[in-house]
């Protein structure tokens, strides 16, 4: 478990592991972190898999953010568009696994529409994630659904604009983004467009 402390190990953050339970985690994933591989790794933390399938998010000890316990609270009241989260600390969030592939640069109309479906979910609950304009990083799509991730730069506002952020991201649905803002059309006309655009 200690390789996946990064940059430098922390006790502290150890400690805190160990005292919620968590003393072994699984390398595995694409991303190396010291001598171990990882699910990801980004400003904030590092996120990695536990031995019965879960994920955890470690913050990072160079992290600009001093706790997770925000980025906890903004996860929780995202669910079910968000992994479940089991347990939070100011170094750590374990939360479900979120089963499926990333969303691709050029999706498939059908992984689309999932995505959309569920950043118009966080709008009506008020969640606006800021980290939309490249869904690919933060977007895994199955069959049945679209889990968005990363909550660590969200905010609540009380018109969230998640579904105009993943539409500008795609340079063919752009025309379609600013249709959709000036409301011109509505989201379920807009998810019937989405097949004549891609």
């Amino acid at each position: 478990m200690k390789e996946f402390i990064f940059p430098r190990f922390s006790r502290e953050i150890e400690e805190e592991l160990k005292e919620a339970g968590i003393t072994h985690l699984l390398s595995a994933g694409k991303v190396k972190v010291n001598n171990v591989i990882a699910l990801g790794k980004g400003k904030t933390g590092v996120v990695a898999l536990t031995p019965d399938l879960k994920v955890i998010k470690i913050r990072r000890t160079d992290s600009p953010k001093s706790s997770m316990e925000m980025e906890c609270k903004y996860q929780r009241s995202a669910y079910p568009v968000s992994p479940k989260v089991f347990l939070c600390g100011k170094n750590f969030i374990l939360m479900e696994l979120a089963d499926g592939r990333e969303l691709s640069k050029k999706p498939f109309p059908e992984d689309l529409k999932l995505a959309l479906i569920s950043a118009r979910e966080l709008e009506k609950l008020k969640v606006q994630h800021k980290e939309l304009s490249r869904p690919w990083k933060n977007v895994i799509v199955n069959e049945n659904k679209a889990f968005i991730l990363d909550y660590d730069s969200a905010t609540f506002k009380p018109e969230p604009k998640n579904v105009t952020k993943i539409l500008s991201s795609i340079p063919e649905l752009r025309e379609l983004g600013i249709k959709y803002s000036k409301g011109e059309i509505d989201f379920e006309k807009l998810l019937d467009l989405i097949y004549l655009y891609l």
